[in-house]
């Protein structure tokens, strides 16, 4: 069931967070009516839970998160800090119209050119520091069924998402290393030559299995039930 917008706590350093249960396109129009124009990043999510700590509700719940996972058939698998799905509305409906005709997934049809203008960033963005990185390549060949990837502090990955407070965050989850789950290519033989999926990140709670960090949200973002974060800058 869907919940109404609300201030869920404030964090030096930080500002205002909000949350709500709802889905992704009702959930961004309530965080845009306060303000506040795409969901929390991994690293301001993971800074939020060091603050608060483990009795907080930001550390007991998952929540979207801004970035996105990006597939398309027989290429390497991207991990994009904003995702396309929040600075375009015409491809968040397209994704959710999909899920809610039955697919597991936001398939995006004739979208391929999306996806080379993302994978031409992330060439580009190979000098960079991760940190720096607007778009990252997380597989450089097709995908394995079942791939997961390894995340830590050191790893390219963990430096895209959690910046300077991967160590910290690590620490204070006493996780020494995490994985983040990807569509295996049965999931990604299924799309055509010209669509792609863009697959929302969802950052899980602390208490989430053992080792599983961080996902792809893929139809749960058509439901009401999963948490939506947004941070009003102090």
């Amino acid at each position: 069931m869907a919940t109404q917008l609300k201030l869920e706590t404030e964090i030096e350093g930080l500002g205002q967070v909000y949350h709500t249960e709802n889905n992704l396109i009702d959930g961004l129009e309530s965080l845009r009516q306060v303000g506040i124009e795409n969901p929390i990043s991994v690293r301001d999510l993971a800074f939020a839970r060091i603050k608060t700590g483990f009795g907080n509700s930001l550390s007991s719940t998952e929540s979207y998160t801004s970035s996105s996972l990006e597939y398309a058939k027989g290429r390497p698998a991207l991990l994009v800090r904003l995702s396309p799905l929040l600075t375009n509305p015409e491809l968040l409906k397209k994704a959710m119209d999909g899920i809610r005709s039955g697919y597991h997934y936001g398939i995006l049809q004739e979208s391929i050119d999306l996806y080379l203008e993302h994978f031409e960033q992330a060439k580009q963005d190979k000098n960079k520091q991760p940190e720096d990185r607007r778009v990252l390549i997380l597989y450089e060949e097709e995908l394995p069924e079942g791939c997961s990837i390894r995340i830590n502090e050191f790893t390219d990955i963990g430096r895209f998402l959690f910046q300077d407070v991967g160590r910290d965050y690590y620490r204070f989850t006493s996780q020494g290393v995490s994985k983040l789950h990807l569509l295996g290519r049965e999931k990604s033989d299924h799309l055509h030559l010209t669509s792609i999926i863009a697959d929302t990140l969802i950052f899980h709670s602390c208490g989430y299995g053992s080792n599983s960090l961080l996902d792809g949200a893929g139809g749960r973002i058509a439901r009401d039930q999963y948490g939506i974060r947004g941070v009003r800058k102090s």
